[in-house]
């Protein structure tokens, strides 16, 4: 969160400006619930195509590929290398992981 933005949403919560503070912070963190319940989904949805592919196929996926996927168009975003690479790297394992 933007030091600015979390020092707006830190004020003294009273009046009409506390109130509105309050609101924007609800929102702020509605959307983020939002944003990581659609992380959520599109996991799932990648565990569900990697689980449904053949053998061949399996093999034709290179990890060393996907994680430098990642990195590059982290990296553009701004991204920093190392957590990017051990998130890609989780995912990488949920989606290869059996069901109970």
């Amino acid at each position: 969160m933007p030091r600015a933005f979390q020092q707006f949403v830190n004020c003294n919560l009273t009046g009409v400006y506390g109130r509105y503070a309050a609101m924007i912070a609800t929102t702020a963190i509605e959307e983020l619930e939002r944003i990581d319940a659609a992380i959520l989904r599109m996991i799932l949805e990648r565990r569900r195509h990697c689980l449904g592919l053949t053998a061949e196929e399996r093999e034709a996926l290179d990890e060393r590929e996907i994680v430098a996927f990642w990195l590059e168009e982290g990296g553009d975003a701004g991204l920093e290398d190392g957590p990017l690479e051990s998130v890609a790297k989780g995912v990488l394992k949920l989606c290869t992981q059996k069901e109970d």
